[in-house]
């Protein structure tokens, strides 16, 4: 059983964890919409409360997602215009673990985790994912290279994506499933609106749809495959362990992309 000290002191790294949580949150949330110095005070901000969370923790103990965090927040702050790209791609990649890994002090050692990750490796592999993947990475660099788009917001815009996605996909189950919620919703709210006014990429722009909404029923079959993935692990280690007929957890997304309302030269259906 702990001693009050020991809660005292888990409550305090509770504290700051949770405080860096939200900051990352708000960093997300208009990520590519936030001027350059608006987000140089905010990676500022999260570097002070991850250096704060750090201090606690003797250096073999430190969570590596935020070693990560803390380094490129250090690069981004030194040269902005260098690592604003790898910023984003990193604030993508390890946001996920600092929100969803609660931080534990004690010795875990004999614990049989389940290794959510080797599962969606497995699946990952099996299934189109990654070459999908690196169609909307290719599609998504042949419109930024077409010389079409003269709006510099716009191509900053495509060149994070780009980077994001390129940072994500090889990343874990987690990083990736929260990566590719954040490029879906910016590109059904920005970049496929922007697009659509540029009559020369109407073929790009249809492949773009085409290609992110079978990403999105890849990731969909593979968070149902995952989570039955989990039940069977479950059910080895623990005899007669009732399976439900519905999964244990419920990664489905959101609609899928469509068209903007009123454009009308290519006939899509999502």
């Amino acid at each position: 059983m702990a001693t009050e000290s020991e809660k005292l002191f888990s409550n305090l790294i509770n504290e700051k964890h949770n405080i860096l949580i939200q900051s990352l949150k708000v960093f997300i949330k208009d990520a590519l919409v936030r001027d350059k110095e608006e987000t140089i005070l905010m990676v500022e901000d999260i570097l002070k409360k991850s250096k704060n969370l750090r201090e606690l923790f003797v250096s073999k103990d430190t969570p590596a997602w935020l070693n990560q965090i803390i380094s490129h927040s250090n690069s981004y702050i030194k040269e902005p215009d260098k690592y604003s790209n790898s910023l984003m791609g990193a604030i993508i990649q390890y946001s996920p673990s600092a929100i969803n890994n609660k931080i534990i002090l004690q010795d875990n050692k004999n614990d049989e985790a389940i290794d959510i990750d080797s599962l969606f490796r497995k699946f990952k592999e099996e299934g189109n994912l990654q070459e999908l993947l690196n169609k909307l990475i290719e599609i998504i660099q042949n419109i930024i290279d077409s010389g079409e788009i003269d709006s510099i917001k716009l191509t900053k815009a495509l060149e994070k994506i780009l980077a994001t996605l390129k940072k994500s996909k090889g990343g874990s189950f987690l990083s990736l499933h929260a990566a590719w919620n954040f490029i879906k919703e910016f590109l059904q709210k920005f970049i496929l609106n922007e697009i659509q006014n540029i009559g020369t990429l109407g073929s790009m722009l249809s492949a773009l749809i085409e290609t992110a909404n079978k990403v999105e029923k890849e990731i969909e079959v593979l968070g149902t495959q995952v989570s039955s993935g989990i039940a069977e692990e479950f059910n080895k280690e623990l005899s007669g362990f009732p399976l439900s007929s519905e999964p244990l957890l419920d990664f489905n997304q959101t609609p899928k992309l469509t068209l903007p309302k009123g454009y009308k030269p290519f006939d899509m259906k999502g």
